[in-house]
């Protein structure tokens, strides 16, 4: 019997990576396009929410609270190459994402200095972003290491909103039949995130004899499977 036991989640922010002709860099981008979705040629995801109450606060004082009576999630993404060579690879991406909530029991507080804003019983939310995408592979002391740089344009039902930058290293210490170790820095421009530079480590080792796998991806998730 397999059993899946999660330890940690917390936000990661996805990388495009396209396959090279060298086999253990197509091992590498397998890797990662396994561990990030997002990053494949075509992928679709769907998520449904249970009931959850909710309230807010606006300058430390109530401003609404109700219940989310139910959430649906739909994400869809493409990766696809426009340049590809033995050593780089140009891609472009496309991103959609539509966020829809059902509300009920909702109280509404006056907002400070002004009347009170209500929304709907249903809300739903559109989210888009187009972008290009640059992966060079090196070597250095002996390893093999991955540049992606990549430009983003997101936007909303309201149009175009900002343009992101993001500037990834992978150093790849291991890649056998059993242990796959990474190690790497994270750079970007969003304003919005907490941590604008962020060290980011993988680690995937399957026991010998054994069915089971340690999988570790930081800033993201640890799992025991």
């Amino acid at each position: 019997m397999r059993m899946t036991l999660l330890l940690l989640v917390v936000p990661i922010i996805s990388v495009t990576a396209q396959v090279s002709p060298d086999s253990i860099e197509k091992k590498t981008v397998k890797a990662i396009t396994t561990k990030f979705p997002s990053t494949r040629f075509l992928d679709f995801q769907y998520e449904q929410f249970t009931s959850s109450g909710y309230d807010a606060d606006l300058y430390q004082k109530p401003f609404e609270k109700g219940t989310i009576k139910s959430q649906k999630r739909f994400k869809a993404a493409m990766n696809f190459p426009v340049i590809k060579k033995d050593k780089w690879t140009l891609s472009a991406s496309l991103r959609y994402k539509l966020e829809s909530f059902d509300f009920e029991n909702v109280t509404n507080q006056p907002a400070i200095g002004g009347p009170p804003v209500y929304h709907t019983d249903n809300e739903t939310y559109h989210f888009f972003s187009t972008g290009l995408n640059y992966t060079y592979y090196s070597q250095l002391f002996g390893k093999i290491f991955v540049y992606n740089a990549s430009v983003t344009a997101e936007g909303s039902n309201e149009g175009y909103e900002r343009i992101n930058g993001t500037l990834i290293g992978s150093f790849v210490l291991i890649k056998n039949e059993a242990t796959t170790l990474t190690t790497g820095l994270l750079l970007q421009s969003n304003n919005t995130s907490l941590f604008p530079v962020l060290p980011t480590f993988t680690y995937e080792h399957k026991f010998s004899g054994s069915a089971w796998t340690v999988d570790i991806v930081l800033p993201k998730y640890v799992y025991f499977i």
